[in-house]
C-alpha cells in the first residue's frame, strides 16, 4: 500500500470500512512518516476543536428577507377563515336536500307508531314547554 493520502483523514473520522480500515491501520503501523502525519493530524483537530465557538457580529449577516410565519398571524387567521368558508360551502352543496314534510307524511308515521305503542298521541310526543311534561 502507498502512503496514505485522504484515506488518513477518512481513517481519523472512522469513515473507513472493514477491509480498507484494517488496511489503513497495518499501515500506519508500519509507516513512520504516516503514523508522524496521522498524530499530527490528530493534533491540529483536537486544537481546533478545542477553540471557543464565536458568535457572528450582528453586521456580517444580512437580515432576514422574510418575516417568520408566527409574525405573520393575520396571514394564518385568513387562510383558516378561507378553508372554513370552503368547506361550510362544499358541505352545503353537497349536502342531501331536506325533506319538508306534509301533514300527510306525518299522520302516517305517527299512525305506524302509533299502531305499535295504544298509548302513544302525537299532542303527547312533543314536551309542553310550560308545564316541563
Amino acid at each position: 500500500m502507498s502512503h496514505l493520502d485522504w484515506e488518513l483523514s477518512a481513517f481519523l473520522d472512522g469513515e473507513l470500512a472493514g477491509d480498507q480500515r484494517r488496511a489503513a491501520a497495518e499501515h500506519v503501523l508500519s509507516c513512520s512518516a504516516c503514523r508522524a502525519e496521522l498524530d499530527e493530524t490528530a493534533a491540529i483537530r483536537a486544537r481546533v476543536r478545542g477553540l471557543p465557538m464565536l458568535e457572528a457580529p450582528s453586521g456580517l449577516l444580512p437580515a432576514p428577507v422574510f418575516k417568520p410565519f408566527h409574525r405573520r398571524r393575520s396571514v394564518w387567521v385568513g387562510a383558516v377563515a378561507a378553508v372554513a368558508a370552503i368547506t361550510i360551502g362544499v358541505a352545503t352543496i353537497t349536502a342531501p336536500a331536506t325533506q319538508v314534510g306534509t301533514v300527510d307524511d306525518l299522520a302516517r308515521r305517527f299512525g305506524a307508531r302509533q299502531s305499535l305503542d295504544p298509548t302513544f298521541s302525537p299532542t303527547n310526543a312533543v314536551p309542553n314547554l310550560e308545564t316541563g311534561e
